[in-house]
């Protein structure tokens, strides 16, 4: 009765096996005819369900890649020496091995050891002096790890140097008791020394002080002498160039009125008034024209020299008065007589941002930011992505800003803009993390006095990495092992499954069956392919690779499952055969 049973689920399991191995040939055919684009739907959607199956069992913490390495890069290129002329500037790059080290580990801190020399900020050298200096990058999390680079700053040297008389009765040429300015030209116009010494050869004739500005005493003529001398040594030598003037002093035929007294109005002058702070002040990029007060009217000493206490803040000509406010600031402007300097006037005025008008941008790996209000921006990027950095760009020429994170377990930015994102904002309450970009043209962060300060909102949204963006070649795994590699692998197993069932216990039929197995996994794999021609569907394409391919998913199912059977039907008979032996025996 037992054998019975046994034998009645055999005959159920064989049937139920060759069952599912025609299903799953009808079901390859019906996909092989399916258009493309359904096709492709269909292997997408599967490819969909599991990245978020494997990426919700993966989690969300960024793997922490530490770092072992970093290089300062010129041009994109290593090197341990850098030259610059003074007064240029270069951009270096900062480069950390290995390149997959976490956005946590990724901060850098430049300096250098002579700041007189050379100065750095955010990779941004400035070459202020001749001199050498040595530039350290350090990784803030790690101060072990540094590279240097010795920056050497070399001399320009002028080549030729040029005079002319400015401010002359005509060419080459001022009255008695009148005053002129030699202009001095150096080429190239980047001269390291831009200053120049003057001398009189006769200054019972003429004098020159320091500035260049000549003097008539009495007639006659003196030739003025201009020495530009380098501050290092070309070849072994300094490099020095002379230039002589020669200047005709004429007769002062005006009857001289003295000047006795120089004033200025100042709230004559068209500037701006700070009442609260009593203080008058201009703009960033104006410019003005300032006038004086002589007293007495009709003198004839009416030449004045203007001056300013800070040229970096306002710079003003100092014969005309013209005036161009550079940057925020205070300063004092003076004037006085040309003809006695004793007699002057002097006021007070700052130079104030008249906007920020800061405009955030952002650089680095796939961010994107919109603004989405006067002050408001989003950004959106991937969880773990490198070398973001946040910048605010406004009007004046120095801005201070500073950075606030409201959830620095999901991202932070720090000092230098530099983002770090830990983990995808989905766990945040509002589902997005706040930053405050503060920005004003003073290091307190005041709006008071005239100072300005904005502030700005961006709202940072870190999207978790998907299990499929760290697997190359997803899409394709995912057609091939969930598409007709997958289907094949299955009806391999499906194959030497139903062939065991019908085993019919003969070696002859076994290597028959074994033949038959590989057959028909060829045919199947050819019949599929063809269904895909243009005739028979449309936006698919059959091609032998495919063949192949699915072969290579058919082949090893269906062979090694046969073989293990194979192999435990040999061991069955020579044991059976050894028993049998020894029961003759």
């Amino acid at each position: 009765m037992k054998k019975t049973r046994n034998s009645k689920f055999k005959v159920i399991c064989k049937y139920i096996s060759l069952s599912l191995l025609i299903l799953a040939v009808i079901v390859l055919c019906a996909e092989a005819l399916t258009p493309g684009k359904e096709s492709a739907a269909h292997s997408n959607g599967v490819g969909n369900t599991i990245d978020n199956i494997l990426t919700e069992i993966g989690g969300d913490k960024i793997k922490e890649v530490q770092p072992e390495e970093v290089q300062i890069l010129v041009d994109g290129h290593w090197q341990s020496n850098l030259t610059l002329n003074c007064g240029a500037s270069k951009t270096l790059q900062a480069k950390i091995l290995p390149e997959d080290t976490s956005v946590n580990f990724r901060r850098v801190v430049w300096s250098s050891d002579n700041t007189k020399v050379v100065s750095v900020s955010n990779g941004t050298v400035r070459a202020r002096a001749v001199g050498e200096a040595t530039l350290t990058l350090r990784l803030a999390e790690d101060e072990s790890i540094f590279d240097t680079v010795h920056v050497k700053v070399n001399e320009v040297y002028a080549e030729s140097l040029s005079l002319r008389l400015s401010g002359g009765e005509n060419k080459n040429t001022v009255k008695a008791d009148k005053t002129a300015t030699v202009v001095a030209t150096l080429t190239p116009s980047d001269t390291t020394v831009k200053a120049v010494k003057f001398e009189s050869s006769d200054p019972k004739i003429a004098t020159v002080d320091s500035k260049g500005t000549v003097k008539g005493i009495a007639p006659g003529n003196a030739v003025i002498r201009a020495t530009y001398t380098s501050q290092t040594e070309k070849k072994d030598a300094l490099v020095v160039l002379t230039e002589e003037l020669e200047i005709t002093v004429a007769e002062n035929d005006e009857v001289t009125v003295p000047v006795e007294k120089v004033s200025v109005d100042i709230s004559a002058l068209a500037l701006h008034y700070d009442g609260a702070t009593r203080t008058y002040y201009l703009y960033v990029g104006a410019q003005k024209t300032f006038t004086a007060l002589l007293s007495p009217a009709d003198t004839t000493e009416n030449r004045l020299v203007w001056s300013s206490s800070n040229e970096g803040v306002l710079k003003i000509n100092a014969s005309t008065g013209k005036c161009s406010a550079l940057k925020k600031g205070k300063v004092t402007v003076t004037v006085s007589a040309a003809a006695n300097s004793a007699l002057k006037a002097s006021f007070e005025l700052e130079v104030r941002n008249e906007t920020l008008g800061a405009a955030l941008s952002v650089q680095g790996d796939k961010a994107n930011l919109e603004k989405t209000g006067a002050n408001e921006y989003s950004l959106t990027v991937k969880a773990g992505a490198k070398d973001i950095v946040l910048m605010a760009q406004g009007a004046p020429s120095q801005l201070y800003v500073r950075y606030t994170t409201e959830d620095k377990s999901i991202a932070e930015i720090f000092e230098d803009g530099t983002l770090s994102t830990y983990k995808s904002s989905q766990s945040a309450a509002s589902g997005a993390v706040k930053l405050t970009v503060t920005v004003a043209d003073n290091a307190q962060f005041s709006a008071e006095g005239g100072n300005l300060c904005e502030t700005y909102t961006l709202i940072l949204t870190v999207e978790r990495i998907a299990f499929s963006e760290t697997v190359d070649g997803w899409g394709q795994l995912v057609r091939k092992l969930f598409g007709h590699f997958g289907a094949f692998l299955v009806v391999g197993l499906l194959a030497a499954t139903t062939a065991i069932f019908f085993d019919k216990k003969s070696w002859k039929h076994r290597f028959l069956t074994l033949f038959r197995l590989v057959l028909f996994g060829f045919a199947l794999a050819c019949l599929t392919e063809l269904l895909q021609m243009d005739i028979f569907t449309v936006g698919r394409g059959a091609s032998f690779s495919d063949v192949i391919i699915d072969c290579s998913g058919y082949m090893p199912a269906a062979l090694i499952l046969y073989g293990i059977f194979l192999v435990i039907a040999l061991i069955t008979a020579i044991v059976r055969f050894a028993k049998k032996k020894k029961e003759r025996t």
